[in-house]
């Protein structure tokens, strides 16, 4: 049985199976993937299947925002309009799969590791945060933007994506627990995902010891 307060959280590189993992991972019982709510009107394979995203009108942005329930909310200045994308603290709580870019893992803020912090809303429950994350050479990617036939600017993104792995992997430590993965098999890869939602806390920390 998947328990809810257990989160996994996937991340890493663009393009470097995050879309297949899961896509096959979905199909297991009680594995939900949270909403990430934005006011952009979707239209291209880069921003369907990979996450479930959910399209609401600028005024409800900033009523959630002001509300204080975002978990994060990031903002994109785009020639036309400001795109706003972010995971509310309701959307954590009854699902248990996050995609999120590595900006928006460094975004996450320490209460909803199950940290009581006065003046931030706190989880109704304390959670076991793993962040999965997803590695690739420049080769795979480029294989996955052509099979996805994604519209965005592969170039571009490769030069603007620009982060810290050693950061970023003692952030995650710091806050959870964390896997690596590089060229992924989404076959052999789902199911010892899935594996960490059913097994118990002792046999996680033994495996994820052993792992690393």
């Amino acid at each position: 049985m998947c328990d809810v307060n257990r989160k996994i959280i996937i991340t890493g590189s663009h393009l470097s199976g995050q879309f297949e993992l899961v896509q096959q991972l979905i199909k297991y019982k009680n594995i939900k993937l949270g909403n990430i709510y934005t006011n952009q009107k979707l239209c291209n394979s880069d921003q369907h299947g990979l996450r479930n995203y959910h399209y609401v009108e600028n005024k409800k942005i900033e009523e959630i925002y002001n509300n204080n329930a975002f978990v994060f909310l990031t903002t994109l200045d785009f020639t036309k309009e400001m795109v706003y994308n972010g995971l509310t603290y309701e959307e954590f709580e009854k699902n248990n799969l996050f995609v999120l870019t590595p900006e928006e893992v460094i975004m996450l803020p320490r209460n909803i590791f199950g940290k009581k912090i006065k003046g931030e809303p706190s989880p109704e429950e304390n959670h076991s945060v793993v962040f999965i994350w997803l590695d690739s050479t420049p080769t795979y990617r480029m294989t996955n933007y052509e099979n996805q036939k994604i519209l965005y600017d592969f170039q571009e993104r490769e030069t603007t994506e620009c982060y810290d792995l050693k950061v970023l992997s003692e952030y995650m430590l710091s806050h959870g627990s964390y896997l690596y993965f590089q060229n992924i098999d989404e076959y052999m890869v789902s199911p010892i995902v899935k594996s960490i939602y059913e097994i118990s806390d002792e046999t996680l920390q033994m495996f994820l010891n052993n792992y690393n």
